[in-house]
């Protein structure tokens, strides 16, 4: 994985890609932007994280999603530390869908 040099905290290198996705507007153009971008073992860890993310916020275990979703608890763990961080991505995701 490519070191992140950048220093600047104003501007993440990230800045771009995530312009781009918010602007995007039909589920399916996501769906085939995602797919040109991410190969399918990237797509399918970033639709498990999800998918802990939604059983967590559910209410079950870290072991019972992890079992679910045949996960490693670190990577289950991993969601349930930034379900915790209540100002974060997945929280407020959540609460809208």
């Amino acid at each position: 994985m490519k070191k992140n040099t950048n220093t600047n905290k104003k501007s993440s290198p990230h800045e771009s890609l995530y312009e781009v996705i918010s602007s995007i507007e039909s589920s399916q153009l996501v769906q085939d932007f995602l797919s040109d971008l991410l190969t399918p073992v990237e797509l399918q860890a970033v639709s498990d994280r999800w998918n802990a993310a939604k059983l967590l916020n559910n209410g079950m275990t870290q072991r019972q999603v992890a079992n679910q979703l045949g996960l490693s608890v670190t990577t289950v763990t991993r969601v349930a530390k930034s379900l915790a961080n209540k100002e974060g991505g997945y929280n407020t995701i959540l609460a809208n869908h």
